[in-house]
């Protein structure tokens, strides 16, 4: 399911992609934060994009700058992973976004 665009165009939810993205995160890079605190500031970034677009207003073009702006975050709860096991992990789970 396409959560991520669901959320950005007003017919999803933002609790529901963070949590699928963060337990997805946890899963692959162990972090020392739990699945709850990811979650929450996934959910607190992904409100930030979401207005930061002007809702509602959000194509396909614009996932590419969300997609980074979720890469800088999570890379900020896995510092070790490095950018490109990030951008791989967020690659693998585009399915979501």
């Amino acid at each position: 399911m396409n959560f991520g665009y669901n959320y950005f165009t007003g017919t999803g939810n933002a609790g529901d992609l963070a949590w699928a993205i963060a337990r997805l995160f946890v899963r692959e890079f162990n972090p020392a934060a739990s699945v709850a605190h990811i979650a929450s500031s996934l959910t607190t970034k992904f409100r930030a994009i979401y207005n930061s677009i002007g809702g509602s207003s959000f194509a396909w073009g614009d996932l590419g700058g969300a997609i980074l702006d979720i890469g800088e975050l999570l890379l900020t709860f896995a510092p070790s992973a490095g950018i490109w096991r990030i951008t791989k992990f967020l690659w693998g789970s585009s399915n979501l976004l």
